[in-house]
């Protein structure tokens, strides 16, 4: 019930971020020449795949590596994790797991699909806190579904790994659900073979999601890692632009406490989940428009 209301919460929250974000950051960024291009590379990471051999652009080395679906945040479009602010392909997320051995596929999405969330606040079951994750985001579902797919059919690996930048995170493991990823049907429609989670994501990586616990098919062989940065702490009595200030009421919202540490959307508290490899990463912020400090920048990638 607790990972239903937080749907509610951060729905409302989308449709005011993409408001005072998403404007600013369809300006700063140039598209990518194709939003589907996997990028090739290879590093020694959390998951291991029988299927996925490619060559570490760093010191050349073969490494058995799982392709990566990223799955854009709230107010964040796939063009973020390509071109971030216009800072250039090479600072992007994508350029950093590229060099390291990992092959990307980002989710396809505009920044205005984001305002598709409002088809759920018609339901009053969405309003109580007791309405599934497709309720709103069943759209979001649909396209991880899709891209993973994609990624599978193109690489060859049996198995991908999902990276979850904020709301993907919990959207990632939304996919997963009670661990039936998809129905597959006969030619007549009729269910023909019930395709488990943990037989298509080897792992979920999530960077500064909030959480509701916990990691519930690690127990079926998908891995969690959880990513929180500790970049600022929040401050009630700081001035009102302030980001102490903003991010105490962040974390107030989300975990109901201010005055603790965090990415400054995201307390470190919320960002972990029970049984998931946990990691924090001191100086670390939320938002790819700090794009020197965000995530997905290749010292913090490295780290």
């Amino acid at each position: 019930m607790a990972f239903k209301r937080q749907l509610v919460v951060v729905a409302v929250a989308c449709v005011a971020g993409w408001l005072a974000h998403g404007v600013a950051a369809a300006a700063a960024n140039a598209p990518p020449p194709q939003a589907w291009v996997p990028l090739r590379a290879t590093g020694a990471g959390a998951f291991e795949s029988d299927g996925y051999m490619n060559r570490d652009l760093i010191n050349g080395k073969p490494v058995k590596c799982p392709p990566f679906v990223i799955l854009p945040g709230f107010s964040n479009a796939d063009m973020d994790y390509f071109n971030p602010f216009n800072q250039g392909y090479e600072t992007s997320l994508v350029a950093g797991l590229a060099r390291r051995g990992v092959t990307s596929y980002v989710l396809p999405l505009e920044r205005k699909e984001w305002f598709n969330v409002v088809r759920g606040f018609r339901e009053a079951a969405f309003w109580r806190g007791a309405a599934p994750p497709e309720c709103a985001y069943g759209w979001y579902l649909e396209k991880v579904r899709a891209t993973v797919a994609l990624a599978r059919e193109e690489t060859g690996a049996p198995k991908v790994a999902l990276c979850g930048h904020s709301a993907g995170g919990w959207l990632a493991r939304a996919a997963l659900g009670d661990g039936t990823w998809s129905t597959e049907r006969d030619a007549s429609g009729q269910a023909a073979a019930i395709v488990r989670s943990e037989d298509v994501v080897c792992g979920v990586v999530t960077l500064g999601a909030p959480h509701f616990p916990g990691a519930f098919l690690k127990d079926r062989g998908v891995q969690y890692v959880t990513v929180a940065g500790a970049a600022i702490r929040g401050a009630k009595d700081a001035p009102r632009a302030d980001p102490a200030r903003r991010a105490y009421n962040s974390y107030q919202l989300v975990c109901g406490e201010g005055e603790t540490d965090g990415d400054g959307c995201v307390p470190v508290v919320s960002a972990h989940l029970e049984g998931a490899l946990q990691i924090t990463l001191d100086g670390v912020k939320h938002t790819v428009d700090t794009p020197n400090t965000w995530y997905g920048t290749d010292e913090n990638i490295g780290r």
